[in-house]
C-alpha cells in the first residue's frame, strides 16, 4: 500500500477548495463534516476503532433445527427492523434483481419509514422504490443510483442524501464503520437449510456473491434468500452458514438473463469498434502484451469490445496473458478456452456464460470477494496487480478528470462502479469514449462532475485518435518517434480531443453552475486569457455546414483548482456526495432546476392582440446550436413572411437545433391562428438540398430506420447512424395532437435541417386518406423525399388515388415519388400481386404483423410462423413485378441473436433487406444482409467466365473452390448480378474493373 501522499487543499472558511479544484462545504447538510479529497492517495486509512466481524450473532439452531423462516415479514421483524435502520442488498441480477424491491416494500407495509438504503448498486429495473422515495419510506441511499432511479433522485424524490462510493470504498466504508447495516438481505440462487450458499447453480444463477461477503461478516443480522434449496451442505460455499441469522424462500429471486444491461452489452457500432481496437493498438504499442500482462474491461460497450480486438492481438502474437479480472463476459470466457488468458478471478458475472465457466473452468476460474479485489486499505488487492484497465466515461476534461456518475445536464444516472479503484491501482487506465455523444462534446474544458481524478489516468482514447496524459512521461517516452502508421492510431493532445469533439457536436460543452455558493475569495479566471486552441478574441464566429444561422462560442480560461462559470443552473440543495475511495470528498452533485420539455425541442409560447410584434428569447444554454438573438432574428423573419401583427412571441431553448426551433415557432404560431396563415404559404429555413434522384433498383435497402417524426434529435442524426434509409414516421410514432408539429419538422428536416449523406430519405405518412393527403400537402411542395412509405394499402385502387393526388399537389402529370407500400391485413395479402404492378413507381413492398394478426384474430409469435404464408405470398407478388421485399420490424430491441435468427430466416425467403425501431439494430441488419464472401466470390467467377464466352452463348460452367464443377445459366447469372451490385455498394469489391463487367453481362443477357 503506497504511503499518503496529500495534496494541497485550500481553506475557505465555510468550504474547501479540495485537490480536485471542487468547492465542498465544511459541513453537508444530511451527509455531516467533509473531509476534503487531498489527492488519490493522500489520505492514510483507519486502523483504530473498527468494527468487529459479527458481533452480534444470533444463536445457531440445535437438534437438527434449520434456519428456514416463513416469509420474508418474520425474517424482517426476527431481525429487528425499525425506523431509521440501514440495510443492504448486492445487485448480482442487475436489472432483472426480484428481491429489493418487494423487502422494501414489505418494510413500508410494516409501516417503517426513513430507511437508509445500502445496496451494492442500484438499476432502472428497481424502478418501483421511487414511490418509496417519495413518501419517506427510503429517506438515505449510500450507493449510486443507475437510469430510473438516478433521474428520480436528481428531481428531489429522495428526501436526504445519496452518497455515491466505488466498489472498494463500500468495502472500507463498511469495514471502517462508516455504514453500519443492520440487515443484510442477500440472494442466493442455492442454499441449504443452515444458510450454505452460492450464486452457480440453480434457475437463477447470476455467477460470484462478491458483493455480499463484506455484508454477511460484518452486518448485525444476515437474511438469505433462495429460490433453489438443496440438500446440506450446499457447495461450493460463497457465503458460509456461520454469517446466516435466516433462511426465506422465494419463487424466484429474479430474470437472471438481465444482467446483461445496456451497459454490460457488447456494441455493434462501427465507432465504438473502432475505439476497442485503437485501445488494443495502444496496449501493443506500449508493449504491454506479454505472457505477464493482468488486464481488466469495465463494463462499458466500448470498454468490452476492446477485449475483442485484444483477444486478436493475443492470437496473433502468440501470447497467453497471466490473468484478466471481471466482470466477466462470453469474451474472457472465450480467451480463457483458448488459452490467451491463463485465470480468471470474477467479482461479477455480467452474461451467464460467465456463470456456466465458474462451474466448468474451476480453478483456472474463480470467485474473488470485493475486500480482495478492491479495497484500498488491504495490504494487497487485485486492482493493485492490474497492468491495465480499460474504463469508459460520460465525459473526461482537459486535465483528464473522469466523470461517469452524472449526465452533462448534471442529473444523475450511472454509478461509479469500479473505476476508481481500478484507476487508482493499475499501471495504467485507458479510458475509452466518443469525443462527441449527443448535443455534447466528451471531451470537455471540465467535467459536470468528477469521478476519478487525472491524476490516475494514463490515456484517452477516441474513434479520432488518443491522448496521453502529460503526467505519464514514461507511455510518452515508449512512443516517442512513431508514426501513425506503426501505431495504428493517431496521437493527440487532449485539446485536440476537445476541439474535435466541438466541431462534431457543433457546439461547446455546457457546465452546470450553482446558485448560492458562497463567494470566492480567489480572483475567478478571466475570459480569454487562454484561448484553448482558438483566436485570441471574446468570441469566435463559426458557420456551421448545418445550419443557415451563425453559432458563437465563448472561449473561457479555466484554472484546475476552480470550478468556473458555467450553464445550467442549479439549486442551493446537494443531493449526492461523490466519495473518493478512502472517504473524503471529491465533488458534490447539487439539483438541477428541471427543464422541463426542453432537450432538443424549444417552448414557445404566443400571445396575441399586442400593440406590436415582440420576439422574447430565452437560451438556457451559453454555448448554443443558435444564439437568441438568431432565434429572435428568425421569429421576426416569421412574423413578416406571415404578415402578422401583434404578435407576441417567448421562446425557450436549450440545446436545440435552428430547424427544430422554427419548427416549434411556426406550427404554435398556427396552432395559435387557426386558418389564419395559408396551409400553402411555409416558412423554410433553408434552400432545398441538391440530392441525387431516387434509385429505383437501389442495392442497399438493407437496413430501414424508423425515427419518431416528433423528435429532432434523432432526426438530426439521420445520416450518422449507418442505415441504408431512414423512415421519418409521422403515423404510428406521433400522437394524434402532435401530428401538425411532426409535418412541419419533417418539412424543415427533410428541406436542409438534416445532413442525409448518403441515406435514402423516407417518411412513413398517415395513409391513404384525408389525415395522409394532410401529410404530403404540408411537405411535398417544398422538400424532396426519396420514398414515400404508406401503411395499410390494401388495393391497387389505393395507390391509384395516392398518386393521382402527389400529381394534384406537385402540379405533373405523372408522380416522380417512389412508393413502398405496407400489407398490414389479409385484404392487402389477398391483393398483393395487384397492388405490387399498380405503379412504377413502387420500389419495394413489406408487411406489418402485428396489424395483420390483428386483423386475422392470431396472436403474433415471436418466430412468426402465424404468418409464414402471408410473407411468402407478398415475397413471391414483389418477385414476378421485380421489386424489393423488405421484411418485418424485429420489436425486442435486447436480443440480438433472436434478431439474428429473423436476419436468416428473412434471407432464405429472399427478402433485400429490414425494417428496424433502434439504431443498435442497423449493424446487424447491415451485416446480416450483405452478401458473404463464398458466394461473393463464385458469382465473381460466373460473371467472368460468361464474359469470356463467344457471344450468345447460353450455359457456362464453372468450377467452384472445392473443385465441383458447376452449370451457371441465365437465373444463375441474375443471382450473380444481383450478389455483386450489393457487393459493389458495400465496397466489399473494387469498383474497377467490377463495376463495368457488371455492366457489361447486364447489357450482353
Amino acid at each position: 500500500m503506497q504511503a499518503p501522499v496529500p495534496q494541497p487543499v485550500e481553506d475557505h472558511g465555510d468550504y474547501w477548495v479540495n485537490a480536485a479544484g471542487r468547492q465542498i462545504p465544511k459541513v453537508i447538510p444530511g451527509y455531516g463534516p467533509a473531509r476534503p479529497f487531498a489527492g488519490a492517495f493522500g489520505t492514510a486509512p483507519k486502523t483504530e476503532g473498527l468494527p468487529p466481524m459479527r458481533a452480534l450473532p444470533l444463536l445457531p439452531p440445535r437438534g437438527g433445527a434449520n434456519k428456514i423462516i416463513g416469509s420474508m415479514a418474520e425474517a424482517l421483524r426476527a431481525c429487528g427492523a425499525h425506523d431509521g435502520m440501514t440495510i443492504s442488498f448486492h445487485h448480482h441480477l442487475r436489472g432483472g434483481d426480484g428481491i429489493l424491491v418487494p423487502t422494501i416494500m414489505e418494510l413500508r407495509k410494516m409501516g417503517i419509514r426513513n430507511i437508509n438504503l445500502a445496496p451494492s448498486s442500484l438499476h432502472g429495473g428497481q424502478s418501483g422504490l421511487i414511490e418509496c422515495f417519495k413518501d419517506g419510506t427510503v429517506t438515505n441511499i449510500q450507493t449510486g443510483a443507475n437510469d430510473a432511479l438516478g433521474i428520480s433522485v436528481t428531481a428531489g424524490d429522495l428526501k436526504g442524501m445519496m452518497v455515491v462510493r466505488s466498489h472498494g470504498a463500500r468495502v472500507r466504508a463498511i469495514r471502517e464503520g462508516d455504514i453500519q447495516i443492520d440487515i443484510a438481505v442477500i440472494g442466493a440462487s442455492e442454499c441449504d437449510n443452515q444458510g450454505n450458499c452460492n450464486g452457480l447453480h440453480g434457475k437463477s444463477a447470476f455467477g460470484p456473491m462478491a458483493y455480499s461477503a463484506i455484508d454477511a461478516r460484518l452486518a448485525k443480522h444476515v437474511i438469505v434468500v433462495t429460490d433453489n434449496m438443496c440438500e446440506y451442505p450446499c457447495t461450493p460455499i460463497s457465503i458460509p452458514e456461520t454469517f446466516v441469522d435466516h433462511v426465506v424462500v422465494w419463487p424466484s429471486l429474479g430474470d437472471n438473463k438481465k444482467i446483461v444491461s445496456g451497459t454490460t452489452r457488447l456494441t455493434t457500432d462501427p465507432q465504438q469498434l473502432l475505439i476497442g481496437e485503437y485501445c488494443a493498438r495502444l496496449m501493443d504499442a506500449l508493449g504491454l502484451l506479454t505472457n505477464d500482462l493482468v488486464f481488466q474491461a469495465g463494463s462499458g460497450g466500448t470498454s468490452l469490445t476492446s477485449m475483442t480486438a485484444l483477444s486478436a492481438k493475443l492470437k496473433a502474437k502468440g501470447v497467453s496473458a497471466k490473468m484478466a479480472n471481471g466482470g466477466t463476459t462470453c469474451i474472457l470466457v472465450d480467451m480463457l478456452k483458448k488459452g490467451l488468458v491463463r485465470k480468471l478471478t470474477t467479482c461479477q458475472s455480467f452474461d451467464l456464460s460467465s456463470v456456466k465457466s465458474m462451474c466448468e473452468d474451476y480453478p483456472r476460474h474463480v470467485e474473488t470477494d470485493i475486500d480482495q479485489y478492491a479495497n484500498p486499505n488491504n495490504s494487497g488487492n487485485i486492482c493493485n496487480q492490474l497492468d491495465v484497465m480499460v474504463a469508459g466515461a460520460t465525459e473526461v476534461d482537459v486535465h483528464f478528470n473522469v466523470n461517469v456518475n452524472t449526465h452533462s445536464d448534471g442529473s444523475f444516472q450511472h454509478n461509479t462502479g469500479g473505476h476508481q479503484d481500478t484507476a487508482a491501482g493499475a499501471k495504467l487506465c485507458i479510458v475509452t469514449m466518443p469525443v462527441a455523444r449527443r448535443a455534447n462534446p466528451g471531451v470537455v474544458d471540465e467535467v459536470t462532475t468528477i469521478t476519478t481524478p487525472g491524476e490516475c489516468i494514463g490515456a484517452v482514447v477516441t474513434e479520432e485518435g488518443v491522448a496521453i496524459n502529460p503526467r505519464r512521461t514514461d507511455l510518452l517516452e515508449k512512443l516517442r518517434g512513431k508514426t501513425e502508421a506503426e501505431l495504428g492510431f493517431k496521437l493527440m493532445t487532449i485539446e485536440e480531443l476537445r476541439n474535435r469533439g466541438i466541431e462534431k457536436a457543433g457546439r461547446r460543452h455546457t457546465r452546470p453552475r450553482t446558485q448560492g455558493l458562497p463567494a470566492l475569495s480567489l480572483p475567478l479566471p478571466g475570459r480569454c486569457v487562454r484561448t484553448n486552441g482558438f483566436p485570441r478574441t471574446k468570441s469566435k464566429e463559426k458557420i456551421s455546414r448545418k445550419f443557415q444561422y451563425p453559432i458563437f462560442f465563448c472561449s473561457q480560461s479555466h484554472s484546475p483548482r476552480l470550478t468556473t462559470l458555467s450553464s445550467l443552473v442549479f439549486a442551493d440543495r446537494i443531493i449526492g456526495v461523490i466519495e473518493w475511495r478512502d472517504g473524503t470528498v471529491l465533488d458534490v452533485v447539487r439539483q438541477p432546476l428541471a427543464r422541463k420539455d426542453l432537450g432538443s425541442h424549444a417552448r414557445v409560447k404566443i400571445t396575441t392582440g399586442q400593440p406590436s410584434n415582440l420576439v422574447e428569447v430565452d437560451c438556457l444554454d451559453p454555448n448554443p446550436f443558435i444564439t437568441a438573438a438568431e432565434v429572435e432574428r428568425m421569429g421576426r423573419d416569421m412574423l413578416a413572411q406571415f404578415g402578422l401583427n401583434g404578435i407576441h412571441m417567448k421562446v425557450t431553448y436549450d440545446f436545440a437545433v435552428a430547424w427544430a426551433v422554427a419548427a416549434k415557432m411556426e406550427v404554435e404560431l398556427r396552432r395559435a391562428l387557426p386558418g389564419v396563415i395559408p396551409a400553402s404559404t411555409a416558412f423554410n429555413l433553408f434552400e432545398q438540398k441538391a440530392y441525387p434522384a431516387p434509385q429505383h433498383d437501389r442495392p442497399l435497402r438493407r437496413s430501414h430506420l424508423y425515427i419518431p417524426a416528433t423528435d429532432p434529435y434523432m432526426m438530426n442524426k439521420a445520416g450518422q447512424v449507418h442505415a441504408d434509409g431512414v423512415i421519418f414516421d409521422i403515423e404510428d410514432a406521433v400522437a394524434p395532437d402532435m401530428k401538425d408539429y411532426a409535418r412541419i419538422l419533417v418539412r424543415h428536416g427533410m428541406r436542409g435541417g438534416v445532413d442525409f449523406g448518403t441515406t435514402e430519405r423516407m417518411m412513413r405518412i398517415n395513409g391513404v386518406n384525408p389525415t395522409g393527403f394532410l401529410d404530403l400537402e404540408t411537405i411535398l411542395p417544398h422538400a424532396t423525399i426519396d420514398v414515400i412509405v404508406v401503411p395499410k394499402v390494401e388495393t391497387a385502387a389505393e395507390v391509384h388515388q395516392l398518386e393521382a393526388k402527389i400529381c394534384e399537389i406537385l402540379h405533373v402529370e405523372r408522380s416522380p415519388v417512389l412508393l413502398l407500400p405496407l400489407i398490414e391485413s389479409a385484404l392487402g395479402v389477398e391483393n398483393a400481386f395487384d397492388i405490387v404492378r399498380a405503379s412504377p413507381n413502387i420500389v419495394a413492398i413489406s408487411m406489418g404483423l402485428e396489424d395483420y394478426t390483428q386483423d386475422r384474430g392470431v396472436e403474433r409469435t415471436e418466430s412468426d410462423e402465424e404468418s409464414q404464408w402471408a410473407l411468402n405470398r407478398v415475397a413471391n407478388a414483389a418477385c414476378v413485378a421485380g421489386i424489393q421485399m423488405v421484411d418485418v420490424v424485429f420489436s425486442t430491441l435486447d436480443d440480438v441473436e433472436g434478431l439474428e435468427k429473423h436476419i436468416a430466416r428473412a434471407r432464405k425467403m429472399g427478402f433485400f433487406g429490414k425494417r428496424c425501431i433502434h439504431p443498435n439494430q442497423v449493424g446487424p441488419i447491415n451485416r446480416g444482409f450483405q452478401p458473404e464472401k463464398p458466394d461473393v466470390d463464385e458469382s465473381m467467377s460466373a460473371v467472368q467466365t460468361y464474359l469470356k464466352a463467344p457471344a450468345g452463348t447460353g450455359v457456362v460452367k464453372i468450377t467452384s473452390k472445392k473443385g465441383k464443377s458447376k452449370m451457371v445459366d441465365k437465373p444463375v447469372l441474375l443471382r450473380a448480378l444481383r450478389c455483386l451490385k450489393l457487393a459493389l455498394a458495400c465496397q466489399m469489391i473494387p469498383t474497377d474493373p467490377w463495376a463495368r463487367m457488371v455492366t457489361e453481362c447486364q447489357a450482353r443477357l
